[in-house]
């Protein structure tokens, strides 16, 4: 990798960094480059990216709060848009998709996310938003068919 700071090479190295997110330090394994003649260090942005996604994912590990792609097959276990979800869910209209897309949910946020796995709570979300949602999809959760112990009928 050509060096921002000399006209040589840095050289990649990984190194072990404590970085803060949301009052909490996480150790990281961080790969970056050092310049072979200033010794200046420096990164990528793909680089910047995965030290993002390890505080992510190890906040996520900590505290158990749901993956991504366990926010995403929630909805979908539904049959709902990302906005009916943050509808029953009591979330901003976007949030939802926000959390499916990588931001991480806030403690009381993945707490709920978390219980509407259940389909006995989603179940009770479901009744306090009824006229919000629409005789449409209300009907239509309604209509999910019990196949397994994970899915849900209204």
């Amino acid at each position: 990798m050509d060096s921002p700071f000399c006209d040589g090479k840095g050289t990649l190295i990984e190194k072990k960094t404590h970085i803060p997110y949301r009052k909490e330090n996480f150790e990281i394994t961080r790969k970056m480059y050092r310049c072979d003649q200033t010794g200046l260090e420096f990164s990528t942005e793909e680089q910047d990216e995965e030290v993002v996604k390890q505080i992510y994912d190890a906040y996520r590990k900590k505290h158990g709060i749901p993956f991504p792609s366990e926010i995403k097959a929630l909805r979908k276990k539904y049959g709902l848009s990302a906005s009916k979800m943050s509808l029953i869910l009591g979330f901003g209209m976007n949030q939802y998709h926000n959390y499916e897309k990588g931001e991480v949910p806030s403690l009381s946020n993945a707490k709920l996310i978390l219980a509407a796995m259940n389909p006995e709570f989603f179940k009770t979300l479901v009744l306090l938003v009824k006229e919000d949602l629409g005789e449409k999809i209300y009907n239509q959760l309604r209509e999910v068919s019990i196949s397994s112990p994970s899915d849900i009928a209204i």
